[in-house]
This record gives structure tokens, sequence and C-alpha cells, in this order.
């Protein structure tokens, strides 16, 4: 089989696909709106400037070369290997600082419990102006 007229090169296919599988996997989550089952596909050919004719063509012509799929696919599965890494990574830093800042509120009203803190018994800035500031002496 020949490459097709618009022949999708191997890296932009590699990244092609990995925005598919991702977007498959996406079908079951609602989004903010509470809606599911976009088609995100119709977006994914937009962003390649691709239409679903060019893709099946190119898939074909790859399907057909099949150790130049195979390096694509393992491509692929790496890369979503590793961008499942990221995400593991960011989510677990964010538990990790979600998880201190809790740790860190819970001390601070201990403290303030334990000091009892009341607005009548804090001196104002003023009144700690005056007694920290040196007097002048009067004799000359």
């Amino acid at each position: 089989m020949k490459k097709p007229e618009n022949f999708i090169p191997k890296e932009k296919m590699v990244a092609l696909l990995v925005d598919m599988k991702i977007a498959n996997k996406t079908k079951t989550i609602k989004t903010i709106n509470l809606k599911k089952d976009l088609n995100y596909m119709s977006y994914i050919f937009e962003k390649y400037k691709i239409d679903s004719v060019q893709f099946k063509e190119n898939n074909a012509y790859y399907v057909n070369h099949i150790v130049e799929y195979e390096d694509i696919y393992k491509e692929v599965q790496r890369r979503i290997k590793d961008s499942l890494a990221k995400y593991e990574k960011i989510v677990k830093t964010t538990d990790s600082i979600a998880r201190e800042k809790r740790k860190l509120n819970k001390g601070l009203k201990k403290v303030q419990k334990e000091l009892e803190i009341r607005p009548e018994l804090m001196a104002d800035e003023q009144t700690v102006k005056k007694q920290v500031s040196p007097r002048k002496s009067s004799n000359k």
C-alpha cells in the first residue's frame, strides 16, 4: 500500500493517537456542566487539522506497515504511561500540601484556643509605639 495523499508523519500520528486514546477514556466522565458522552474526536481532528477520512486512510497505511505501527503504539503507550505518572505525582503533591495545610490550620486553632486571644486584651499599635519610644531628657 502506498502512502496516502495527505500523509500523517509518525510523530504526528503518535500525538494524534495519544489524544484519541485519552478522549475515548473520557466518554463516561461528566464535565463541570454534568454532561458526558461528548464527542471529543471532532476537537482532535480540528487540533491536528485533519478529518476522519484522512485519519482512516493513514491508519490503514500504518496497519499495512506493521513494524512502523508497532513503533507508533509503543510510543503511544510510553507517552500515556509518562502522562499518568506526571498526573499521579501532581495529585500526590496536591494531597500532601492539603494534608499539611489541614495540620497547620489545626495547630493554629489549638494555639489560638490555648492563648484565648481576646481583642480587648490586645494593645493597639499606638500604645505599643508610645511605650517603646525613648523619652527625651529634660536636663540640659
